[in-house]
């Protein structure tokens, strides 16, 4: 199911948005990005490549295997996905392009909507709950040993809750505007209200 966007670059800058899953692979985005900006290569003479800016300035590129899935999970505020042409040493993302791209990372709270952070928690929440297994209560209860292989998901549930627990209190604290601080309680009880309502309580309870 196409439940996502990926806005994909060129090197000239030119980007097309994308309609994935999240188990759409780099080499099918490939191809999608391929057809859309109306290119008459084959899909083997392109590659998709991660483009990031640290906050210091500094370009880091990678070329993505295949395979590689979730991605638009994986992609940072301060990243961008680019179709680059295997024949081709083409940079990919300017000094320019650097700095307009650090600038647009540069994101407040404030400047989120409230129902979409909301929503987000809340579907995070419940892919994160769907995965648990019931034999993890009972594990967890009488403290045996799990058969599962990799961490538990009951266990990555329980820390996804603590996380955003800490995030709340960070983002509070953090502030030294007194006004803006205001604003920072007011708009996460927003987000709890919200949460309410998509009937994350888990959320709703670790926020206020």
């Amino acid at each position: 199911m196409s439940d996502q966007v990926l806005r994909v670059f060129k090197a000239d800058q030119q980007s097309r948005y994308i309609m994935i899953g999240k188990d759409t692979t780099a080499k099918e985005v490939v191809a999608q990005a391929i057809r859309e900006f109306a290119l008459t290569a084959a899909a083997e003479a392109y590659s998709l490549c991660e483009v990031s800016v640290t906050p210091e300035g500094v370009i880091k590129q990678r070329r993505l295997p295949e395979q590689l899935s979730k991605l638009a999970d994986r992609i940072q505020l301060s990243g961008r996905y680019y179709l680059k042409s295997n024949m081709e040493t083409e940079t990919l993302c300017s000094d320019e392009d650097a700095q307009e791209l650090l600038r647009e990372s540069q994101i407040s709270l404030l400047q989120l909507s409230t129902v979409e952070v909301a929503t987000q928690l809340s579907m995070r929440a419940f892919e994160l709950f769907c995965a648990i297994e019931p034999t993890e209560y009972i594990d967890d209860l009488f403290k045996l040993k799990t058969r599962l292989t990799g961490p538990p998901s009951l266990k990555l549930f329980e820390e996804a809750i603590n996380r955003e627990t800490f995030w709340v209190a960070t983002e509070v604290v953090r502030e030294p505007n007194q006004l803006k601080r205001m604003k920072i309680v007011k708009h996460f009880i927003k987000i709890a209200l919200h949460c309410r309502e998509c009937k994350n309580f888990n959320s709703m309870f670790a926020i206020i």
